[in-house]
């Protein structure tokens, strides 16, 4: 989260388990690939360095270290260890508000490859991001995603139906959608917070806009929530 989820709990690490159910209605825990875990910890380590991923690692609670001790890319975790990891970055990193968004963006960044910067010359900003949109469900075993045009610079982004999503899980997400933008428009893209985002809301809406190349400023200041 952005802020430490559970400090009522004596143990943070079942605190936030116990609480990241309730988040989840009744009926099967929702599920994450291990390829996303990868990417935040390589974005993480890019980032903050090798010292913070492993402090991060150490404040996992002994059940998700156990989980995540050999991770594998294609296999599937429960959404509760994924809430673990990020409240435990959250305390390895002094609890700053917008990092997982710059997570999500670094994470992005790194898998990208040259062929698909390649490819992005070709593609239009909304036509990029609703390709991305389609690998969210090779991610997360809950909810949807989809892109619409509202402008010619700027697209509404609708997340729905994710079961158990966090706060900060939701600001990950603003942080990737962000890159793919600045990376097919070639500019900075920045978002603005329509709907939802908060702990446990299942459905989220960004409007996600960006600048040609050429009418770029100099500096540009990120919109907030």
């Amino acid at each position: 989260m952005l802020f430490r989820l559970f400090t009522l709990a004596p143990n943070p690490g079942e605190g936030s388990r116990s609480q990241h159910r309730a988040l989840c209605f009744n009926g099967r825990m929702p599920r994450v690939k291990g390829l996303a875990f990868r990417s935040v910890l390589a974005a993480l380590e890019a980032l903050e360095g090798a010292v913070t991923v492993a402090r991060a690692r150490e404040l996992l609670p002994p059940a998700t270290a156990k989980e995540l001790a050999a991770l594998t890319a294609n296999a599937w975790y429960p959404l509760e260890a994924y809430a673990d990891l990020w409240v435990a970055i959250q305390e390895a990193t002094g609890h700053r508000r917008d990092l997982p968004r710059t997570i999500g963006f670094r994470a992005v960044e790194l898998d990208l490859k040259l062929i698909h910067r390649l490819a992005f010359a070709a593609l239009s900003v909304a036509t990029v991001v609703s390709i991305s949109l389609r690998l969210f469900n090779t991610y997360y075993d809950t909810g949807s995603a989809r892109c619409e045009v509202v402008s010619p610079r700027r697209i509404r982004v609708s997340f729905t139906g994710c079961r158990g999503f966090t706060e900060v899980m939701w600001t990950e997400l603003r942080g990737a959608v962000e890159c793919f933008a600045a990376k097919a428009s070639r500019s900075r893209a920045n978002s603005v917070v329509v709907s939802g985002g908060a702990d446990g809301d299942a459905d989220y809406v960004l409007e996600v806009h960006w600048l040609a190349t050429s009418d770029q400023p100099a500096s540009d200041a990120s919109s907030k929530r």
